[in-house]
């Protein structure tokens, strides 16, 4: 795969996570957006797929967050996927990944 900058990807069996940082929410949201992309067209050239059923958007900010320069919180993340496929995830307050549960507020 492709060099990814400030957006990186983690797998375990069947489970994987995307991840991405930024001066903004939009700027980090836009590199995920590009990384799930890429995923998407990998799996699928190898005969795989994503379960869009399982999928889970959380983000995280810094105590005393700068909203000015941060932009607000983005709670509905659209993607649009290959396939002319339009991806709709709602923020959550936490999530589990590998039996670990992560919450926003860290």
């Amino acid at each position: 795969m492709e060099s990814w900058k400030f957006h990186g990807l983690s797998t375990y069996v069947d489970d994987g996570t995307i991840f991405a940082t930024g001066p903004s929410y939009k700027i980090a949201m836009d590199c995920v957006a590009e990384a799930l992309c890429s995923v998407t067209v990998w799996l699928t050239c190898n005969g795989l797929g994503i379960d869009l059923d399982k999928m889970e958007y959380i983000s995280f900010q810094p105590p005393r967050a700068n909203l000015n320069y941060l932009g607000h919180q983005i709670h509905t993340l659209r993607l649009r996927l290959p396939g002319s496929w339009v991806l709709s995830l709602r923020w959550a307050q936490s999530v589990c990944y590998l039996s670990i549960h992560i919450q926003h507020d860290l």
